[in-house]
């Protein structure tokens, strides 16, 4: 006989468990609504800050003034909005006057949560930035003024595979009798670089090598000489495999890391994609802005140059004009510049291990200087009769790679990101946050007018502003920064330094080269500098537009700025100090440098 079951209490079981969720889900949302708000409020608070401290700055004052004032009132805006002190952290930059134009605040503003605390996330970091800019301005590499940048690759840099990368100064002395210092490794490794008794990437024998004790590719212990290096690019810098970087890195976009290998020292990035364990100062996420690199000026041309003192086993007829080519007549054959001459060379291919020496005191009559207007390969070593040579004896000089070199140009080769949103520049301040177009600002107090941040907004209508405040024009309605906004495109209009310029400045895979006024390579650029040969280098190579591959060098001594850089194989890098090279901010002169923007 059917005996009904008693299934009495069910339904409240069920509703029970309908109604926790239901109360869970809202709990979230309102987490998450309470979260939203708070960041906003926390970005006003920090926009504010950001210029109003950086548009009292009176630039009257020193440098060093001008920090003291900014961190002073940075201090006590904190305090005034009930904040710790310090809460933000702060960086600035200035411009080559020593005036400083750009104030960057960063901020985590850990918040704590309600329902979320339940499932044990008590605090969520909604974190803030403000960078404030006075002006319109404009940072290029300057590879003249003292610093420490050694490679700078507009769309990529990529240091793949076993190479040592470091730094020495050569008025000290020859790399290898400053590199003592034991790096990367620990025990024993098999080389092929060595120095009598040890190789770069282990403990083998060679001809070209600077290490005696193993090395890092075999993971043993490797020497290196100095850490004073800095690595940049606007797109993308990569390490990959068992590399020995002692030095900085900087990308204004993203960097990766892959492999076992070790950056002793800062990566600074936008993006980052990797071990942060392999990095020994650790990573650094935060906006960096991207860098101009001037078009090339040759100090030789077709109609005037020493190309007539070269010799050596070179081919004479092909170095005539309309040719200009420089190019060995055999295998293992010597070709000879003189030093404090200046040469013009439209190709050279240096083929069959022949080499490049420089006759001549470079001390006194002055370095070689190349200027080569098309592609470049060398396959053996470069050296100098005075020893130990000096990376400042040889410069070269690639011209007619591009035109806007860094700016303007698509980025090929390395698009993958594409479409990306790089903040919203352009957009006046607070538009971000409410939708609306803010209002101008007026003048700040002690002008006679009453400061209105706001206005028709009504979120902080005619707000008290400190009796230490100095006057200054603030305008938030121009515009005016650094980066593009959103969408799919090609890195257009980017860093033009004017008013409401960048609608467009994406970050976009393209089949069209960077910088393709030229034939074409693989990545786009229009020329190339390729080394092979396992050989020795030392030279200075200033080449936007080009793709500089050291794949199969063994030692390259100097410094290097071009379109692409890619050191490759068991390479030892070693950046010379004394070349300098450094970053400077520049305020494009539009007649309105007096006023400042958010620009994220």
């Amino acid at each position: 006989m059917y005996r009904r079951q008693n299934r009495g209490g069910v339904a409240i079981v069920l509703y029970a468990i309908a109604m926790f969720t239901i109360m869970l889900c809202m709990g979230l949302a309102l987490d998450a609504g309470y979260l939203y708000t708070q960041k906003g409020m926390g970005q006003l608070t920090e926009d504010i800050i950001a210029l109003i401290v950086l548009g009292s700055t009176d630039r009257a004052l020193t440098h060093d003034q001008q920090i003291a004032y900014i961190e002073d009132q940075v201090n006590r805006l904190e305090a005034a909005n009930g904040l710790p002190t310090p809460f933000y952290t702060r960086r600035t930059e200035s411009n080559t006057e020593g005036d400083v134009v750009k104030l960057i605040l960063n901020a985590p503003n850990p918040l704590k949560t309600m329902m979320m605390n339940l499932i044990g996330i008590g605090t969520v970091n909604v974190g803030l930035e403000a960078i404030a800019v006075r002006g319109f301005i404009n940072k290029k590499i300057n590879p003249d003024c003292p610093g420490n940048l050694g490679l700078f690759g507009c769309v990529r840099l990529q240091v793949q595979g076993n190479p040592l990368v470091d730094s020495y100064r050569s008025g000290l002395g020859s790399y290898a009798s400053q590199a003592v210092n034991p790096g990367c490794g620990s025990s024993s490794g098999s080389g092929s670089h060595g120095d009598d008794d040890g190789g770069h990437d282990g403990s083998g024998s060679g001809s070209h090598g600077h290490l005696s004790h193993g090395g890092h590719g075999g993971h043993g212990e490797s020497l290196y000489a100095r850490r004073n290096l800095l690595g940049m690019s606007n797109r993308l810098v990569d390490l990959t495999g068992s590399f020995c970087y002692h030095g900085d890195t900087q990308s204004s976009l993203d960097t990766e890391i892959v492999g076992s290998g070790l950056v002793d020292g800062r990566v600074t990035t936008e993006y980052f994609n990797g071990d942060s364990d392999l990095v020994t100062d650790g990573v650094v996420i935060e906006t960096v802005s991207d860098f101009n690199l001037d078009p090339a000026i040759g100090s030789a041309s077709a109609t005037s140059n020493d190309n007539g003192t070269v010799s050596g086993g070179f081919d004479g007829d092909a170095l005539l004009p309309p040719n200009f080519q420089l190019k060995q007549t055999g295998s293992n054959k010597e070709i000879l510049l003189t030093a404090g001459k200046k040469y013009y060379f439209k190709e050279i291919d240096m083929a069959g291990a022949s080499k490049l020496r420089i006759i001549g005191n470079p001390a006194t009559a002055g370095p070689v200087e190349i200027t080569l207007d098309g592609d470049a390969k060398f396959n053996g070593d470069i050296t100098s009769d005075i020893q130990p040579m000096r990376p400042g004896w040889l410069k070269l000089t690639g011209i007619n790679g591009c035109t806007q070199c860094c700016v303007g140009c698509q980025s090929s080769g390395v698009g993958h990101r594409g479409g990306h949103g790089h903040h919203d520049a352009m957009l006046p301040g607070l538009k971000r946050l409410f939708g609306q177009e803010p209002t101008q600002l007026g003048a700040l107090p002690g002008s006679g007018s009453q400061w209105q941040l706001l206005g028709t907004l009504g979120v902080m209508p005619n707000p008290e502003v400190p009796a230490w405040m100095r006057p200054g024009a603030i305008n938030l309605a121009d515009g005016g920064g650094e980066h593009g906004d959103g969408g799919g495109g090609s890195h257009d209009g980017h860093d033009d330094g004017l008013p409401g310029g960048h609608a467009d400045g994406h970050y976009h895979h393209s089949e069209a080269g960077p910088c393709d006024d030229g034939p074409g390579h693989s990545n786009g650029s229009a020329h190339s500098i390729k080394f092979a040969g396992n050989s020795t280098v030392f030279m200075d190579i200033y080449a936007p537009g080009y793709n500089v591959n050291t794949n199969g060098v063994s030692q390259y001594h100097g410094r290097i700025m071009a379109e692409e850089i890619q050191l490759q194989g068991n390479i030892g890098f070693h950046y010379d100090e004394d070349l300098g090279g450094c970053v400077q901010v520049v305020e494009a002169d539009t007649g309105d440098s007096a006023k400042v923007h958010l620009i994220n």
